[in-house]
């Protein structure tokens, strides 16, 4: 007779091997417990993005940071944090798979195809998952008309939804088949987001002279595309600074003002979506 054959994944791999060999998480900063956070709040509340490449899109929405992962909480309507993901004409016609777990290790997943990269209106792929234990909330995942994969959570008013990872892996898998969940790790996470973002709370002196025109040039981190800039100065005699992107990892600042010295205090680059 015959002995048993092992439960196997693939070409007679045991499947326990297969869900410990993940596939590319396509998402940034998905590791909660640990997220890049350059913004450095630990609670945001206006729309606009929060910790790096994660966006709140209401004055409804609020997020934490917080010790075991992120909470996103809605407030008077429906909250909808979201991440964008640059969408290429490979990725079409494919099936991607979206995922997160909450702080009590409950896990969702929603499957759909991307049947085009800029469709007419933002189109639902696949199905709005239900969260477990979310109270209400969804996971889903849309082409925008813009050309990016979004991946959105919908919550519920007076709902608080706890974060502990989230993914977005190429194929489809469900809740019981997704691969397991590995952090990139946060040299990986910050380098991928500065791409996106760079802020610095350092500063630097640059003198005006009477006679000509001064200057500073430094590098940054290779980013996404030119970004765009917005700084703090502190000056004295009403000295005026200006700054431009003279590429994807260099920045010019000049001033043009009779004598008086002109302090940048805080810079920021934002190349995000």
């Amino acid at each position: 007779m015959q002995g048993m054959v092992p439960l196997s994944g693939f070409g007679g791999v045991p499947y326990s091997a297969v869900r410990k060999a993940a596939p590319r998480n396509l998402l940034d900063n998905s590791d909660f417990t640990n997220p890049v956070n350059q913004r450095g709040k630990t609670s945001y509340s206006n729309p606009g993005y929060s910790i790096d490449r994660w966006k709140i899109t209401n004055n409804y929405s609020s997020m934490t940071v917080d010790d075991d992962g992120v909470t996103f909480s809605a407030n008077g309507g429906m909250c909808y944090p979201q991440q964008l993901i640059v969408a290429n004409a490979n990725m079409v016609g494919k099936t991607f798979t979206a995922a997160i777990c909450l702080k009590d290790g409950s896990v969702t997943v929603t499957s759909g195809v991307l049947t085009a990269l800029s469709p007419a209106s933002n189109t639902l792929i696949g199905n709005r998952a239900a969260i477990t234990n979310g109270n209400g909330a969804e996971l889903a995942m849309y082409a925008r008309t813009d050309g990016n994969l979004m991946i959105q959570p919908h919550i519920p008013d007076g709902v608080s939804l706890g974060l502990r990872w989230a993914a977005l892996y190429e194929g489809e898998y469900t809740a019981e088949t997704l691969p397991e969940y590995h952090p990139k790790g946060y040299g990986a996470e910050l380098a991928e987001c500065q791409r996106y973002y760079v802020a610095s709370d350092g500063y630097f002196y640059l003198n005006s002279n009477p006679d000509g025109v001064s200057r500073v040039s430094f590098y940054v981190p290779n980013m996404r595309v030119i970004p765009t800039v917005s700084f703090l100065v502190e000056s004295a005699d009403n000295a005026v600074v200006n700054v431009q992107m003279i590429a994807k990892n260099a920045i010019t600042f000049w001033s043009t003002a009779n004598n008086g010295f002109i302090r940048v205090l805080a810079i920021e680059l934002s190349a995000d979506l």
